[in-house]
């Protein structure tokens, strides 16, 4: 055994000396080829080989050569190569067998840099999870809340255009303009529904093909037409019960802060509006993708100065108070008040039924098994069909 070691010792020092004798074919990073010419070409061939079965021998190698030291080999090697007969058979092999062993270092050393940057992502990793759950107090994944409503492309994401043609025509001009060829049939897209505003034509359809199909067909019609898809706006957030009257500023950092949000993710104030608890205010503020993706991962929860706050979807979309019914408020509507939980006309606090669903009649749609404003309500999707098509967001589920 000790005999051994002593062996594998002496041929460690050999190698070593057979190594400095190798690069004096090098002066100064350059390749000495005064030097290499006047060496006898066997003894160069035996020279090489012998470096050749060193680099091959991988267990010993680190033994007598740093990663420094073996490019020094590599550039000695080249240079012997560039100065030596490029056609002679034994070089060849040398040089194919060199090439060799770069691959498998530079393979190696890729593999090394993988290891090492998946070591450290599993470290900031864990830093990170050891930090977010320390700020969120425990806010984390869990299961899907049954009162948000889940979308799929059929659902909601109604494709839509505006239409608008400068001073050369009204928007009720060019509604009628529609309206008249499609019953010519010279417009045949599957327009869901058609509106003129103050400024444009909203039109919505039934798929993004005819959306699309229908951008080619009003250009025959009238080449001053313009067709386009609205400009998408940021998610909007509402955040509920909160202090009244907050230094918005100071609000939006301390949401940043305390939910541990990159400082550079953008959060507007939109507005301030009343909330159910008299005494306190709900905040809407326009985020970023990435930040609403954390408000669903968070189960529509937030966290302000160490308090839970209930996060849902805004959309700005206009229900009556009064009727329940959509697109106008209770100061623009003729009709008596109706009950948001039974559709009678009555006040919805005095009614008998608020606590018993299976009585529940919606006034917005007429449909029985649920009360106004429910995520099952017909009328509702519809609304939401036309507010997330503005979004720059796609929604895999409403936080209701």
């Amino acid at each position: 055994m000790a005999n051994d070691i002593a062996e594998q010792q002496k041929l460690i020092e050999l190698n070593k000396q057979l190594i400095e004798k190798f690069l004096t074919y090098m002066n100064n990073k350059t390749p000495d080829a005064e030097k290499i010419k006047a060496t006898p070409i066997c003894q160069l061939k035996m020279t090489v080989k012998n470096i050749v079965d060193i680099l091959k021998d991988k267990p010993n190698l680190k033994k007598v050569a740093d990663k420094h030291k073996i490019k020094k080999i590599i550039n000695t090697m080249t240079g012997i190569f560039d100065n030596t007969n490029q056609e002679d058979i034994d070089f060849k092999k040398y040089k194919e067998e060199m090439e060799k062993f770069q691959e498998e270092q530079k393979k190696e050393s890729e593999a090394n840099k993988r290891k090492k940057e998946e070591s450290t992502a599993n470290a900031k990793s864990y830093n990170s999870v050891k930090k977010i759950k320390k700020n969120y107090m425990s806010l984390e994944d869990g299961a899907i809340p049954n009162h948000w409503l889940k979308v799929t492309d059929n659902e909601l994401m109604e494709p839509v255009l505006f239409v608008e043609a400068g001073e050369e025509m009204t928007p009720l001009e060019i509604k009628n303009l529609i309206e008249l060829n499609r019953i010519e049939f010279k417009i045949t897209s599957e327009i869901t529904k058609l509106k003129a505003n103050d400024d444009k034509v909203i039109v919505r359809f039934s798929d993004a093909k005819q959306r699309d199909f229908f951008k080619k067909e009003i250009k025959k019609i009238n080449k001053k037409i313009e067709a386009y898809v609205p400009e998408p706006f940021e998610p909007m957030i509402r955040l509920h019960n909160l202090p009244k009257e907050l230094d918005v500023n100071t609000f939006i950092e301390d949401i940043k802060k305390y939910n541990n949000f990159n400082k550079k993710d953008k959060i507007e104030h939109h507005s301030t509006t009343s909330s159910r608890n008299p005494n306190k205010s709900d905040y809407i503020l326009r985020v970023t993708p990435a930040i609403r993706d954390e408000v669903a991962r968070r189960r529509g929860l937030l966290l302000y100065r160490c308090s839970k706050v209930n996060v849902t979807d805004y959309f700005n979309i206009i229900q009556c108070t009064r009727c329940f019914k959509y697109s106008h408020t209770k100061f623009f509507c003729g009709s008596q008040s109706k009950c948001k939980y039974c559709s009678q006309y009555h006040l919805s606090h005095t009614c008998e039924s608020k606590d018993k669903p299976q009585n529940y009649k919606c006034p917005a749609c007429d449909q029985p098994g649920h009360k106004a404003g429910h995520k099952d309500c017909p009328k509702l999707q519809k609304q939401l069909k036309y507010a997330t098509t503005l979004v720059n967001y796609h929604y895999s589920y409403i936080i209701m």
